[in-house]
Formats: structure tokens, sequence, C-alpha cells
């Protein structure tokens, strides 16, 4: 099997899911190949057993593509957002499909791979996406080398109504009516911007970079 990593993020183009995802990426020292849920229609799962027999999905929307791609990987760094206390629809859909289609009759077509979960949270902690995504990870069997939390700026940075609103999550790390200026955004430079510097996290981009560094590390020569 070749050393190659397959790079899957679920989040807004261009936001801090691909960031901290490519973050990894670029420090396995393998070649990879990233690809965004964002261009699939995901359907759900319909439980119809379609699968049954080819291990592959009847839908035809991208996702069999995509497995084609990680069983011929030897890793996988998936990085997703977390809504309402979980990993959000679209990583969820991709995920129920790819676990239903791939256990009928013991047979588990990505397990031979390592992987490395990033979730990410407006308010700074997305240990809820990071269990869902570890439970999936784990009913593939696919192995956990690390997971990394990661705080993503809220959509309301950028909506244009941040100061007059008044249930935006901005309010969930700022005090409510506080003035915002772009030096607040979170940024993989900038983690926990509303706490005190000596309050605030790791630096996150080493700590993407030392996840990167151990899944290279878990991949076959």
């Amino acid at each position: 099997m070749r050393k190659k990593i397959i790079g899957i993020h679920s989040g807004r183009r261009g936001k801090m899911s691909e960031h901290a995802m490519q973050q990894v990426l670029e420090h396995t020292g393998a070649k990879y190949r990233v690809f965004a849920l964002t261009d699939l229609t995901l359907e759900t799962c319909d439980a119809c057993l379609g699968c049954l027999r080819t291990h592959r999905c009847v839908k035809n929307d991208g996702v069999n593509e995509l497995v084609a791609e990680l069983q011929d990987a030897s890793g996988l760094v998936f990085a997703a957002p977390e809504y309402w206390d979980g990993v959000h629809a679209k990583a969820r859909a991709f995920w129920e499909r790819v676990c239903f289609m791939g256990r009928h009759n013991s047979v588990f077509p990505l397990q031979h791979l390592y992987g490395v979960i990033i979730g990410v949270a407006g308010h700074g902690d997305a240990s809820a996406a990071i269990r869902d995504l570890t439970a999936f990870f784990e009913d593939a069997r696919i192995r956990v080398v690390d997971t990394v939390d990661v705080q993503g700026a809220y959509a309301c940075f950028e909506c244009g109504f941040t100061q007059t609103c008044k249930v935006g999550g901005m309010w969930d790390i700022f005090p409510i009516d506080t003035k915002i200026y772009s030096v607040m955004k979170p940024s993989i430079d900038n983690q926990e911007p509303h706490l005190p510097i000596e309050a605030r996290r790791e630096n996150i981009r080493s700590r993407l970079k030392s996840a990167g560094e151990m899944l290279g590390d878990h991949l076959p020569l």
C-alpha cells in the first residue's frame, strides 16, 4: 500500500476546519489528497441494505468514490465543526453511510487506516464533535492516532449583524454588546481571544504539527 493520506473536511470553504486539516497534512511527511464534503450533495443513510453484498452505497453522490480513495490510502485526517453539541449534519451523514456500508458480514474496508480527528467549535470546546467522530472511527475500525480541539470563528463575525443581534453565538464568548474588532476573531494563531493571554490554550499551530508528525510515524513504509 502506498504511503498516502486523505484529508477530508466538512466545514465552510477557506475556514478553520480546512485550515487546521491542512496544517496536520503538511506535517505528516506523506503525499496527500484533500476533499471537501461541501462539494457533495450528501444524502442520508436509509438502512436499505442495498450495500449488503457490495459494500457500496446505492446512492450516487460521491461517497463511494471517497471510500475508494480511502481504501487506497494509509491515513486519514478528518476535520469537522461542532453544531449544537455534536458533529454537524453533513459530517454525520457521511459517516453514517460509510459505517453502515462498511460492516456487513464483518467486513471493514477501512480498518487498515490510521487517523487524526479535528473538532472545531466557535465557543472553543469541540469535545462533543470529537466524541461523535471518534465513535464513527472506532465503528469503522480506523485507529485514532490523535484528536485536536480547535476554536473556530462563528459565522456571526461575518454576518453583518454582529453588533445588533442579541442572540448570536458571538455572545457565548463575549459579554453581550461588546464592541467587536477584527483582532478578536479566532484563528489558528489567535485562539481564545476572549480570554486573558495567560489563560489561553496551547499554541494550536504547534499542536496540529505534532498530530501530523504522529500520524506520519504510524504509517506503514
